[in-house]
């Protein structure tokens, strides 16, 4: 037997239609709502993210939203296939209001700000450390003051896109946020800035440091004085210290492609030591024997031409005399026979001074103290490798070179001739264009040594103390606990801190930021011990 009597017709309830209209109404709103959240997760790439600025500039014009442009921007988010629902959308003034409101909130530039001393501070739901990292934008923001501290504030992620610029050496950081995405292989640089070499011009000026004067001439035959030293380097100035990080991450994105450092900077190079000056220059034989002075003298009984016989001269090596053929006046062609007495004058310059001692070469710099790293892990290991070490020693100066040797003086020789029989004497003098074999002209080797007058240990070092962007974060979480896409990711953030450590957000500094003064000046004066 048939429980339906097929011979009847069935009416539709009164109910159907309006459950049929309900199921579709539903059934639009789920897929209204997920494609909304498809277009969240997109403004939160960072495809999108890292020119937000650009975009919420194009999109956004005198307090409203141009049509066009979010059309196009949702489309290139969700693709093509809900463009019906972008239609839809702007048809219903509820869908209308949350399109425009999400699109607001995540593409709104971060808030940054820096302070008279030298504190950045980037508050946003996704950072980009592009927004900041440029000695351009730096300057900008802290209208060049110098900037001490940066802090990382996201309420929901922040991604590390570029190497840190070298403005960001020395400085500490602070970066919270649930999640942290590395873009590609990045380095944030916070090792201290290189020690530098003292300038030429602040050499001190005391009775060590200045040259010597040039000796003084002799006046009795001996070589002048030695030069003057060289004056002597200085050492290196001290690496900079590295700066401190700080970091508290719930989720990590690619963190093995993140390298955090925090070395001290290198020392600097010592400078070289001044050049000895150079000896002063011995007498040349002309200058001694107008004083009379000569140390070798050969005197014949015969004698040789000088300047004075118009001809030449012819010896006669068995009788020693030499005979001058001067020409006669008369007779032309005929010469007399001219008996003489011959001395040879022979004297060599004095050897020029030694020249002076080259200065001691500076000694290397110190290098700098390491910043202190701290990473709190909230869930799986980050894989970020962290690097804080002592920076290396600088580079010592050279020791200055020895000063050259004062110039030989020049010998001579003369030749003096006296006509046997008369008073008249003359004299012929000329140049060797030679100088003394006794005088070494080998320069003095330079011996390696330097000196450590004036050196400067690295500035101490100091905790970091970051409490007060915990606050910060503290009360940007709680501003935004209830907002509709943030709600989750700030409850599991708040959930994760009081599995690991039973303390709220804001209590963490006490952990971490209390003062170890003597410690660090332990660890500082056992390096110099």
């Amino acid at each position: 037997m048939s429980i339906f009597d097929t011979d009847s017709t069935m009416n539709s309830s009164p109910w159907s239609i309006p459950m049929r209209q309900l199921k579709e109404s539903v059934q639009d709103e789920l897929q209204w709502y997920r494609t909304l959240n498809n277009f969240i997760s997109g403004l939160s790439s960072y495809k999108i993210q890292r020119n937000k600025t650009e975009i919420h500039s194009k999109l956004f014009h005198d307090g409203s939203i141009l049509t066009d442009e979010l059309m196009d921007l949702f489309v290139d988010v969700t693709g093509a296939t809900n463009l019906n629902q972008f239609i839809d959308a702007r048809g219903n003034i509820r869908k209308t209001l949350e399109l425009e409101s999400v699109t607001n909130t995540l593409l709104k530039p971060s808030n940054i700000t820096c302070d008279e001393d030298g504190r950045l501070l980037v508050e946003g739901f996704q950072i980009c450390l592009a927004e900041i990292n440029s000695k351009h934008l730096i300057e900008s923001h802290c209208n060049n003051i110098t900037v001490k501290e940066v802090a990382l504030l996201a309420v929901d992620a922040v991604y590390l896109d570029e190497d840190t610029v070298d403005i960001f050496r020395g400085v500490d950081m602070f970066v919270v946020a649930p999640k942290w995405e590395v873009i590609g292989q990045r380095r944030i640089v916070l090792s201290g800035q290189n020690g530098g070499a003292h300038h030429s011009g602040d050499v001190d000026n005391g009775t060590d440091g200045r040259p010597g004067l040039p000796g003084g001439n002799s006046t009795d035959g001996r070589p002048g004085l030695p030069g003057g030293n060289g004056t002597d380097g200085r050492p290196g100035l001290p690496g900079g210290n590295g700066g401190n990080f700080f970091g508290i991450g719930l989720q990590f994105v690619n963190g093995k492609n993140l390298l955090i450092e925090s070395n001290g900077g290198r020392g600097g190079q010592g400078t070289d030591g001044a050049k000895g000056m150079r000896g002063p220059a011995g007498r040349d034989a002309a200058e001694k024997l107008k004083s009379g002075l000569y140390s070798q003298s050969y005197k014949f009984d015969r004698g040789v031409e000088t300047s004075n016989i118009n001809k030449c001269l012819a010896p006669n090596a068995v009788e020693r005399i030499f005979r001058l053929y001067p020409q006669s006046t008369k007779q032309p062609n005929k010469c007399e026979n001219v008996d003489a007495g011959v001395r040879v004058i022979i004297e060599e310059g004095d050897c020029g001074g030694e020249g002076g001692a080259g200065g001691f070469g500076g000694e290397a710099g110190i290098g700098g103290y390491p910043g202190d790293q701290k990473l709190i892990q909230l869930g799986d290991s980050s894989e970020i490798q962290m690097q804080n070490q002592n920076g290396r020693s600088g580079t010592r100066g050279k020791k200055g070179k020895t000063g050259e040797r004062g110039m030989d003086g020049i010998g001579m020789i003369c030749v003096q001739v006296t006509r046997v029989g008369h008073s008249r004497s003359y004299m012929k003098c000329e140049s060797t264009n030679t100088t003394s074999s006794a005088c070494n002209s080998c320069d003095n080797p330079v011996e390696s040594q330097y000196t450590t007058t004036g050196m400067e240990k690295p500035a101490p070092k100091k905790s970091p103390d970051f409490s007060n962007y915990l606050l910060d974060y503290t009360v940007l979480l709680e501003s935004h606990s209830n907002h509709t896409i943030f709600n989750q990711i700030i409850t599991s953030f708040r959930e994760a801190i009081q599995r690991k450590y039973s303390y709220p957000l804001n209590h963490l500094g006490s952990l971490f930021f209390e003062e170890t003064t003597q410690q660090e000046t332990f660890e500082q004066s056992d390096r110099f011990d």
